[in-house]
Formats: structure tokens, C-alpha cells, sequence
């Protein structure tokens, strides 16, 4: 039983029948990396045995809890501190201790992040006289790691539709993108529009002709590339205006230097796209396009990166610039003809481990939650010093806050919850800010007939060094997004807006406030905020630093009519560098062990489902994720020999429609 702070909850018997003897994985914490394995393993056929300590899903995919004091929300419950196990004591009487061919290894947080890599520096804000308070936060749905996109064509919407756990989440797609951008030379900063179709670039008149003729050339140049290597990217006629900015056929020509560009074109002819886009492995993202015609600091380009590709920062490859704005493009229109390319999952992220462990549930996976593990076992050896290594070994049981000695062949474990150490975490780790904030009114341009819709999701992209008198010593070098939610994706009641901010960071003594309160100041009024007293270390001094930042902002934007912040928080969340980190981290892992990295600063799930799938192959060798079930007809065609036999269109589904046949409210058949 657990006896001290935490809940307590006499843990479940998770042995003796019917469980079986050794289970083929144990998952620890419910994040989407996590779950996502759970859910292969269990369409698999393998006993799965998922625990948590938490009372709620999702661990850093999760979502707000209405908080203790009455108005506003808090992060889920945490571990003790770091290096402190002031936990209850593993049950002596239910203990099965380890054996003399077993190595222990301590978890200190008991399966939760430890504090030092999550939550970190929280900050609360708030206005005393209009925060959400009561039982109106039930009409919230606060989610701690948005901003989070999931783009058409991307991996992770397949793994969704071919795992069939798209089932069990709705979407609604990104209505509006608008970019921070001003002329260079100190021109004033501003919120543009990103185009999102030819009549749109035709109609923006920052854009100047040869921009948009070498922003539609770069463009046909990632379709061709991409359509080359077998990728069906744009649709619709091509002199449509209304079509997407990517589809063949887009092109506008600058009369005024008719011989230039058929020379460039001719050239471009004969040339093979993927050299002409991309010189040399090393070059940047954004010298490739000021090759190709668009200048570093023009809006062109500034949306191109950051808007349509995505990308997190001016140190990007051109490699991976061209092949995320391929993605991009090959997902305009595919699921309708009205839209765009990124999605929302309604009711927010924390819906996605949800869906996945619902998944695992359904094909046999056992969960329970407020189960903590105090200890994992591995193989021991004679020599002293290997058991110091953990390198190569295997590990055969964990063992539970209550004293259960569960075996099992397979063991998934959030990344911030095991023990790594200090130099480990420090030379491979950067740290992502968030923000989630409540305002009462649309601080993110929405488009005019968003009103009608009971809002719309909207996106606000910040280029480096666009953050608006941030507090901290080192400038970012990383894109900065806002998204803003609405009752449209019942995050929100109507009326109010939902914005959920981060940037990621590579300077340890900074804090989320000083990254993002700038930024949160461009958009809304925040002259009523007021520290909360449990995360004040000295009123004067916080009230003083409000005050400054507060100025330096609105000094800035004056002349907008901004909506009240009514409450928000700040805090910081470490995580691997990249996937390939996460991997590497593996390494210094018994070998039946993998950990799955919590939310990441990208605007996408691309890196993620990259670890999830290497983890996979770790575990149970080579293979996919989740194996995809042919339809009907294909059987019969391979079964008879029949190659193309039929009418396509009424056999064959499409990734559209397999995200939306089951959907509550959607197509259906």
C-alpha cells in the first residue's frame, strides 16, 4: 500500500493466473511512444502488462489537472525530488527479492519523470478577477505538450490508420497559418498570412512578382523530385486557383524577364530535381532556397522554412528542408478538396496515447494505473564491474511499489524515468519551453468565417530571434509557435481561446517564462496577470519583472486591439537531442530495454514515430510497426492470380479513407 503523500491504493495482483508466469513486454508510463509499442506488441500477439504510477494517461502527452487551489490548472503529479526516495517502502511481506544471478537497478522516481528533466521551473500567471475557476474548467482541455501537428502524409498518420487506432480520435484541420515577418532594415514586424493556394500568392502584394515566380519554381521542382521517387504530391487542375500551391502546373512567369527564366527553365529541364534542389550533404536549408531565388530574410522564404516545411531552426539541411516541404505538399488536399495540410486532434494530443492504449486494451493488453516500479532486475554476472555496466544484459523482472516480482522478456520505459547519468543526460539533452495560456478573444487572425464555425485552429509562427524582449541571457536560435484553439476542437468554451506555445532551447539557466512571455505579450493583453503565490520566490521581484516585460511588449504593439490573458503557465521539459540520441542512449541499456523520449520541439510526430520504430526493431528485429492488413479484393487478386481485376475505386482505401470510415461524424459508408 502506499502510505505517504500519494493516493492510497492497495496495488491490483498482477500475478498468479490469469496473468501468465513472464510476460513478452512491460511498458512503464503511458506516453505515446510507450503506448504505440504496446499496441504493436499487442495486435502482435504478446502479453503486454503496461503500469503507471499516474492516475491519468499520457505522462508528457498528457493533459492539465484542475488544480487543488480553486481556479486555473497544474501539471499531473509528480516523483519526489531527485536522489530522494521518500516513496513508501516496497511491501516486505508480497517482496520476492532478488535471486543471486540478479542485478538491481533502482528507479528513483518509481516510474514517473524525475523532476529534474520535466516540469522544470514552472511558473503560474493569472487574472484575479476573471481566471477560470470552478467547475468551468470541466468545459477546458488543457493539453501540456502542444503545439502538435500531424501532418497528411507524414508516417505517423499511417501508423494511426494501420494500426486502427484512428478509430478512437477525430480531427479538425489547421485553418490559418500566419507568419512574423518584417522587410529587412528594421521594417516593423508583423503577422502575415502564408498563402495556401495560387489565388492567395497572387493576391499578396509583399510578394514581389519574381518571389512568387521562384516560390512556385521551388515548389514544382519538390513535385517533380518527389513524384519521380514514386510520391503522388498535388491534386486538382492545375489552373484552378483555388488548388494547392504545390500542384503541377503552378508556375507564374515574369514577362519583364521572359529569356531569363526560359533559359533557367530549360536548364532545370534537363537536370535531375533532387541535385538541382539540394547541392552537397551539407548544405543548409536556407542557403539552398536563396540559390534558388529566395533571399534569407524575404516572407517567401521565411514561410517556406518555418510555415510549410517546418523546420525548428536556421540549421537545417537542405535535405531535410526539401523532404519535410515534400510532405507538406503531398498532403494539401488530401483529405478533401477544402483541405489543408495539417490536422488537430479534437480535445487535444493527450487523445493519441489514449487511442493507442485503447488499442493495446482491445487486443488483450492489461493495464493499471497508480502502479509504480521501485526496481528493475537484469542478469548479474561474476564481475563486479560489468554489473556497473548494464551493456548486454537482459533484464527479467521489475519489481512493483507494492513488492510484485513481475518477469517479463521485454522492457519499455519512459526516457526521463530512468536512471541515466548526469553527464549522459547533460552532453545529449536540450530543453523545450511551453506555454499554455487562456485568453478571451482571438489572438491569432483567424479567417472571417471562423465565427460561425464556433472558432478556428490557427497558427503563429515566430522566426529565430523574434521573441519580443524574452528575458534570457542567450537569444533563441529556434522557431517559436503559438497555436490557438477554439471551441471548435472543444478545448475551450466559445467565446475564449486556447493558446499553447513552446520554442526549444539549448541554454540549461534559462526559463520558460523568459523564452516565452514575450511572445505571449505580442498577442494578448497581459496587464492583469498576477504571479501565483505557491511559485514565488520574491513578490517584488517577480512583480517588478512582469511589470518590465509586460512594457517592453505592448510598447511593441500598441496599436493592436490584443484579448485579456486570463491564466497561464510556463514550464520546461528535457528531452534527447534528436531520435538518433535517443537511439544512442540505448546502448548503455540491457539489451532487452528501450526508452521512449517524451514531446519533443517539433511541430510534428516525424522524430517520435523514428524512435518508436527503431525501439520496435530493437526488441523483436526487423519488421513494421503494425503489420498492414490487405482489403479484400487485393487477397483475392494475389489468391487468383488477378492482378488489377475490378473496379479500383470500389475496392481499393485510400489512407482518407481509412482515417475517416469510422469516425464519429464521419463519411461512413
Amino acid at each position: 500500500r502506499r502510505v505517504t503523500g500519494w493516493v492510497v491504493m492497495d496495488e491490483p495482483v498482477l500475478t498468479g493466473d490469469p496473468h501468465p508466469a513472464v510476460w513478452d513486454l512491460i511498458c512503464l508510463g503511458t506516453g505515446l511512444g510507450e503506448t504505440m509499442l504496446a499496441g504493436a506488441a499487442a495486435k502482435a500477439g504478446k502479453t503486454v502488462l503496461h503500469l503507471d504510477p499516474a492516475d491519468t494517461y499520457g505522462t508528457g502527452f498528457g493533459a492539465f489537472l484542475e488544480s487543488e487551489c480553486g481556479f486555473g490548472w497544474s501539471l499531473p503529479t509528480r516523483s519526489p525530488i531527485d536522489g530522494v526516495d521518500d516513496s513508501p517502502e516496497i511491501g516486505e511481506a508480497t517482496t520476492s527479492p532478488a535471486s543471486p544471478t540478479e542485478h538491481c537497478i533502482s528507479l528513483p522516481a518509481h516510474g514517473f519523470p524525475v523532476q529534474s528533466r520535466t516540469s522544470i521551473g514552472t511558473s503560474t500567471l493569472f487574472d484575479p478577477e476573471n481566471a477560470p475557476s470552478g467547475s468551468n474548467r470541466r468545459q477546458y482541455s488543457m493539453d501540456r505538450s502542444a503545439p502538435k501537428l500531424v501532418i497528411g502524409a507524414d508516417r505517423f498518420v499511417r501508423q494511426l490508420v494501420v494500426s486502427g487506432a484512428h478509430k478512437y480520435v477525430e480531427f479538425r484541420q489547421l485553418d490559418a497559418t500566419v507568419v512574423c515577418w518584417g522587410p529587412a532594415g528594421g521594417g516593423e514586424l508583423e503577422l502575415h498570412d502564408v498563402p495556401c493556394s495560387r489565388a492567395s500568392v497572387f493576391r499578396d502584394q509583399t510578394l514581389s512578382l519574381a518571389e512568387k515566380r521562384n516560390l512556385m519554381r521551388v515548389l514544382k521542382l519538390c513535385v517533380r523530385a518527389a513524384e519521380a521517387r514514386g510520391q503522388s504530391v498535388g491534386s486538382g487542375d492545375p489552373d484552378e486557383m483555388r488548388g494547392a500551391i504545390g500542384a503541377p502546373g503552378s508556375e507564374w512567369r515574369d514577362t519583364t524577364h521572359a529569356d531569363q527564366a526560359v533559359n533557367q527553365q530549360a536548364a532545370l529541364e534537363t537536370s535531375d530535381d533532387d541535385d538541382v534542389l539540394v547541392e552537397s550533404a551539407l548544405e543548409l536549408f536556407s542557403c539552398a532556397l536563396h540559390r534558388l531565388g529566395l533571399p534569407l530574410h524575404s516572407k517567401a522564404s521565411t514561410a517556406v522554412r518555418y510555415a510549410l516545411a517546418l523546420i525548428g531552426g536556421d540549421d537545417a539541411l537542405a535535405s531535410d528542408g526539401f523532404s519535410r516541404l515534400t510532405t507538406y505538399l503531398a498532403s494539401l488536399n488530401k483529405y478533401g478538396t477544402d483541405v489543408g495540410a495539417a490536422l488537430v486532434p479534437m480535445y487535444g494530443t493527450s487523445e493519441f496515447p489514449q487511442a493507442f492504449a485503447r488499442l493495446a486494451a482491445v487486443n488483450g493488453a492489461t493495464y493499471a494505473l497508480r502502479v509504480g516500479v521501485a526496481k528493475v532486475l537484469c542478469e548479474a554476472s561474476d564481475d563486479a564491474d560489468a554489473d556497473a555496466d548494464n551493456k548486454n544484459k537482459s533484464v527479467t523482472a521489475v519489481v512493483t511499489v507494492g513488492g510484485q516480482k513481475l518477469r517479463c522478456r521485454a522492457l519499455v520505459v519512459s526516457h526521463n524515468a530512468w536512471p541515466w547519468p548526469a553527464t549522459a543526460q547533460s552532453a545529449s539533452t536540450q530543453w523545450i519551453s511551453r506555454m499554455t495560456a487562456v485568453v478571451d478573444g482571438v489572438a491569432v487572425p483567424e479567417p472571417n468565417d471562423a465565427r460561425g464555425k464556433g472558432g478556428a485552429t490557427a497558427l503563429a509562427v515566430f522566426p529565430p530571434g523574434k521573441n519580443f524582449g524574452a528575458k534570457n541571457e542567450s537569444p533563441s536560435k529556434a522557431v517559436t509557435r503559438v497555436m490557438q484553439l477554439s471551441a471548435a476542437t472543444m478545448s475551450c468554451p466559445k467565446g475564449m481561446r486556447v493558446l499553447h506555445g513552446s520554442v526549444v532551447s539549448f541554454d540549461e539557466s534559462g526559463t520558460a517564462e523568459g523564452d516565452l512571455f514575450g511572445v505571449l505579450a505580442r498577442l494578448a493583453d497581459t496587464s492583469c496577470l498576477r504571479r501565483h503565490a505557491s511559485g514565488e520566490a520574491s513578490a517584488n521581484e517577480n512583480e517588478n519583472k512582469n511589470e518590465t516585460e509586460t512594457e517592453t511588449c505592448e510598447r511593441a504593439t500598441e496599436k493592436q486591439d490584443k484579448p485579456k490573458a486570463l491564466w497561464v503557465s510556463f514550464h520546461r521539459d528535457a528531452v534527447p537531442m534528436n531520435c538518433a540520441s535517443t537511439i544512442e542512449s540505448w546502448s548503455a541499456l540491457p539489451e532487452n530495454v528501450v526508452t521512449c523520449p517524451g514531446p519533443d520541439g517539433e511541430s510534428d510526430f516525424a522524430e517520435l514515430v523514428a524512435a518508436v520504430e527503431a525501439a520496435h526493431a530493437r526488441l523483436w528485429g526487423a519488421g513494421e510497426l503494425f503489420e498492414e492488413k490487405k482489403n479484400v479484393a487485393e487477397t483475392n487478386a494475389e489468391t487468383t492470380g488477378e492482378q488489377g481485376a475490378g473496379n479500383a475505386g470500389d475496392t481499393d482505401e485510400d489512407d482518407m479513407d481509412a482515417l475517416l470510415r469510422d469516425l464519429p461524424g464521419g463519411i461512413g459508408k
